[in-house]
């Protein structure tokens, strides 16, 4: 039965294979009398004399050695496995003594082992930046599980300072520490926790002081009213003489004080606001009694006629006042303004 013509190739180079082998052992452990009789050949030389299928066989066993070593070479260094492939398709290439068809087949070898390198490489490629991507998103883990751990040993520590001071009834001083605590770790439970009882405690204690004072100071109000209606006894003690002349002077350099603070003409209005009058008007016109009073104390009166609207108040709303005596200006618009809730210059 006839054999395809890829297997007879492959049977060829098998049994060349074994020829090369035997060709070879021959030559390394050749009989000393072969090799005194033999006459020195080239290596070249030597090439020439051999057999195509020869040279196919020991060209394909240094690409299967080229092959190994490529594949050994790519877990360390994938470039120089490679480049190396490169050299060893180059070699088979120039190796125009063989069939074009043998050397295709070598070099569909060394092309296969290249991408077999290269689907390896990409592969480890993406295996090392997931990896490293890993390596990144534990390291972030560990430092927020580390920085976790610290959070919860400083908000441990607080915990245990706001129960001292808790049971030192120093509850001011605890809302402070849990304030600390809520600010250090804003979701802990814990630290809401000791801020919202910090706070109905502190008011607690607040609202119990204030009820404590509460009764004392009703206790001593009580204790006063008892003392202030216990009978008076013994005789009336006025101050010494040189006490009330002190506070003559003392109520006369006030008013100098406050004469001073004004101006010549308010202190000459002021002063004729003391002026005697004899006011006697019976149902007269409010403008008419007051221009009447301005005239006898030589002073002007000014009418705020906004004053008046506000009050309902008009010029011509009728006035009485009548007096047997004269009495100062002052006195008299006091008479007669306060009914009608106006104020009169003071």
């Amino acid at each position: 039965m006839a054999l395809p013509g890829i297997f007879r190739r492959i049977l060829a180079l098998q049994v060349a294979t074994s020829v090369a082998v035997i060709l070879i052992g021959m030559i390394a452990t050749g009989t000393a009398t072969a090799a005194e009789s033999a006459p020195v050949e080239s290596p070249a030389d030597a090439a020439e004399q051999l057999p195509p299928d020869v040279i196919a066989a020991k060209l394909s066993a240094e690409v299967a050695a080229r092959q190994l070593e490529a594949k050994r070479l790519s877990d360390n260094d994938p470039l120089a496995a490679l480049e190396l492939l490169d050299q060893t398709a180059e070699t088979v290439a120039a190796e125009t003594s063989l069939p074009e068809a043998t050397r295709n087949l070598l070099a569909r070898r060394l092309e296969r082992t290249r991408t077999d390198i290269e689907a390896s490489a990409g592969k480890r490629r993406a295996e090392l930046e997931l990896d490293k991507q890993n390596a990144a998103i534990e390291a972030e883990i560990d430092r927020e599980r580390g920085q976790k751990i610290e959070v919860d040993q400083r908000l441990a520590a607080l915990v245990d300072q706001y129960n001292s001071l808790i049971d030192e009834q120093r509850f001011a001083e605890a809302e402070v520490i849990a304030k600390k605590a809520a600010q250090l770790s804003p979701d802990s439970v814990v630290a809401r926790q000791l801020l919202s009882q910090s706070r109905v405690i502190r008011r607690i204690d607040t609202q119990k002081s204030l009820a404590s004072s509460k009764g004392d100071a009703l206790l001593d109000v009580v204790e006063d009213v008892e003392a202030s209606s216990l009978p008076f006894v013994g005789p009336i003690e006025f101050p010494e003489t040189r006490d009330w002349t002190d506070l003559t002077k003392s109520r006369a350099r006030l008013a100098a004080e406050n004469r001073s603070r004004m101006s010549p003409a308010e202190i000459e209005i002021k002063e004729k606001l003391s002026t005697p009058v004899k006011a006697s008007y019976r149902d007269r016109p409010l403008a008419e009694v007051l221009d009447e009073l301005a005239k006898q104390a030589k002073v002007p009166l000014h009418v705020d006629l906004v004053g008046l609207d506000s009050e309902s108040v008009s010029t011509d709303t009728p006035v009485t006042i009548a007096l047997d005596q004269s009495i100062s200006l002052k006195s008299a618009l006091k008479l007669l303004l306060e009914p009608l809730h106006l104020a009169p210059p003071r």
